[in-house]
């Protein structure tokens, strides 16, 4: 038969053929070529290939990447903010033979009128500290050691002729946080930063069934050694507590208590 009789079907069905066949030959071709390379040469393709992949998607969804730079902006964000509310502990000197000032940890400015928190085990009642913000330093008056929540607060000690506002650091919740979730904890000047999971919980019964149970403790897995008073944020860039060590361990208090404390007259 000649290809000029043939129908408008016919030579659609006959071209497709061509085609599928030109494909296998093609297929057959690029594989033998790819079995004869090095293996380098076939790994560079091959990543070549998957990055092209990765590029392929809908403009109205973010790649992964756009959402990796988004939560490393929210996190530096809350970090930058509330890094300005530390404070280093400085323990005085005792006036004995070889004792200086100390610094022990790092606390947070909690209330604009300049209340300041830190870690229970940092503080001992029989001496004295001041607390450095910044380049400047302020005596600082103990008003409660809880050794069982395992806070500490003071209060900066100022000229009452010279009114004075300091920006100060409040928490979310703590309800944000699961075991194994991603959390950072940073302190110190200049700021320092270890990464951790959570690890556990310890909880209350709440008074209403109803309710969840009251986180008191947030159980961590840190990878270093934070300053005691260190500021916990979640991978969201949630500000969920403070760390504190106990019994050799670090945990964090939950930033309701704190925040608790905070308003607290006491």
């Amino acid at each position: 038969m000649d290809i000029e009789d043939l129908t408008k079907t016919q030579l659609i069905l006959v071209g497709l053929l061509i085609s599928f066949v030109s494909s296998i030959v093609v297929g057959i071709t690029v594989v033998t070529l790819m079995s004869q390379e090095p293996e380098a040469v076939t790994q560079t393709i091959n990543r070549v290939v998957q990055h092209t992949i990765e590029k392929v998607v809908s403009p109205a969804e973010p790649t992964k990447s756009e959402t990796v730079v988004k939560q490393e902006d929210v996190l530096a964000q809350v970090i930058d903010k509330n890094s300005k509310n530390l404070v280093a502990i400085i323990q005085l000197s005792d006036g004995t033979e070889g004792s200086k000032d100390v610094e022990v940890g790092t606390g947070y400015i909690a209330t604009k009128d300049g209340i300041v928190i830190t870690g229970a085990s940092l503080i001992d009642e029989k001496m004295k500290y001041k607390a450095k913000l910044g380049a400047k330093e302020y005596e600082v008056k103990i008003r409660t050691i809880n050794t069982e929540t395992g806070f500490a607060k003071l209060s900066l000690v100022l000229d009452p002729l010279v009114p004075q506002e300091f920006g100060f650091t409040t928490f979310g919740s703590s309800a944000s946080l699961k075991v194994g979730k991603s959390v950072i904890a940073f302190y110190g000047s200049p700021v320092g930063a270890i990464e951790g999971i959570v690890s556990g919980f310890e909880t209350i019964a709440p008074a209403d069934p109803k309710d969840p149970a009251k986180i008191t403790s947030i159980h961590l897995n840190l990878n270093g050694s934070p300053d005691e008073g260190a500021l916990l944020i979640d991978s969201e860039g949630n500000l969920a507590g403070m760390v504190v060590k106990k019994e050799g361990k670090y945990e964090a208090i939950p930033g309701e208590i704190l925040n608790e404390q905070a308003a607290s007259k006491e």
